[in-house]
């Protein structure tokens, strides 16, 4: 069994931070009171490196950027 994860946690409030950064329309963020405590979450990749010891993660923001690439290529034909 692998798990699928990088070693970086990247919280809701960052993702939505580059996701907003990635559209030509200015946006507003509207946070909310947090209703849970904070966990943190640690991933162990070891199993993974040793699987695919070539295999490089992209980085949330270089994915983010590209998948916007990709999908104006597609509406612009």
């Amino acid at each position: 069994m692998l798990n699928v994860s990088t070693e970086t946690a990247t919280s809701f409030r960052r993702v939505a931070e580059m996701l907003v950064s990635q559209v030509d329309t200015p946006m507003a963020k509207k946070g909310t009171p947090r209703q849970n405590p904070i966990t943190h979450r640690h991933f162990d990749i070891t199993s993974c490196i040793k699987a695919f010891p070539d295999f490089h993660y992209t980085p949330l923001s270089d994915g983010l950027a590209r998948m916007r690439q990709d999908r104006r290529r597609a509406t612009n034909g």
